[in-house]
């Protein structure tokens, strides 16, 4: 897996005792060092199970689709990729191809995406999510699923989500205007931030994140931790327009008082 990313998937390796590698995410623009993990897969006898999450969090950015499409097509037997697309609904870059088309071309059954009804739904605390794989490959993952994975009450919100296209329209349009308020901002500040594809920004802090999350608190506003070992950055999840605006304003105040 990356880092840093997405925890959870590590959590539930380590609590059956299987082992992570972390491979460092690229120094210079923080994407994936896909030949670095590919080698460490290609050095070991066992299976490998890749853990992807595109966009990434907490760095918000995409996968090079050419790159990466070209490592699934050509791994080996044994070489199997999670791709966790949970924010994929918020990606604007026209070269972003999402593992579902791979897997609709039978490109390969060594691929599972994940999805989730949390972030573009707005049903984080229904807890639903899923898989989409080959046929084949969802027989394989449906001996491991419990019956009660599902509630009813997130299986009934998630099925009238669907039929909601208006308030994912909404919603896409609230976090699209979020984005563009916010990095307008860190560009007057001159605060560097990575290009976003997903619901949230991250991005430079001039000083002691610790610091800036402890002052931001004081003002009534919940940012995000810091993500080690990238330093001197905040993952800020975006709100709607009205609430980044009340951001925005601290933000400037604290420019003002030097202490971004």
């Amino acid at each position: 897996m990356p880092h840093p990313t997405f925890a959870y998937a590590e959590l539930y390796a380590t609590s059956i005792d299987v082992p992570v590698v972390k491979v460092p995410l690229m120094t210079e623009n923080y994407a994936f060092d896909l030949q670095s993990m590919q080698k460490v897969a290609d050095d070991f006898d066992g299976i490998s199970l890749f853990y992807l999450c595109n966009p990434n969090n907490p760095t918000s950015t995409i996968t090079d689709t050419v790159n990466l499409k070209e490592w699934v097509g050509n791994a080996t037997s044994n070489h199997y990729f999670l791709l966790d697309e949970a924010y994929s609904e918020y990606v604007t870059d026209p070269s972003f191809e999402s593992g579902v088309a791979w897997i609709r071309e039978e490109y390969s059954e060594n691929i599972v995406v994940v999805r989730t009804f949390s972030k573009l739904c707005a049903l984080a605390g229904m807890r639903v999510g899923y898989a989409v794989a080959s046929p084949q490959t969802i027989g394989k993952l449906e001996a491991f699923i419990s019956i009660d994975n599902t509630n009813l009450a997130g299986a009934v919100a998630a099925l009238a989500t669907l039929d909601d296209e208006a308030f994912l329209v909404l919603s896409l349009c609230m976090a699209n205007q979020s984005r563009q308020l916010v990095e307008q901002t860190l560009d007057e500040l001159g605060l560097r931030y990575l290009p976003s594809q997903a619901s949230f920004i991250f991005h430079e802090i001039q000083g002691d994140v610790q610091t800036y999350i402890d002052r931001m608190r004081e003002h009534g506003i919940a940012v995000g931790r810091e993500f080690a070992p990238i330093s001197g950055f905040n993952r800020l999840t975006l709100g709607r327009p009205d609430e980044m605006a009340v951001f925005v304003e601290v933000l400037k105040s604290f420019r003002e008082k030097g202490w971004v």
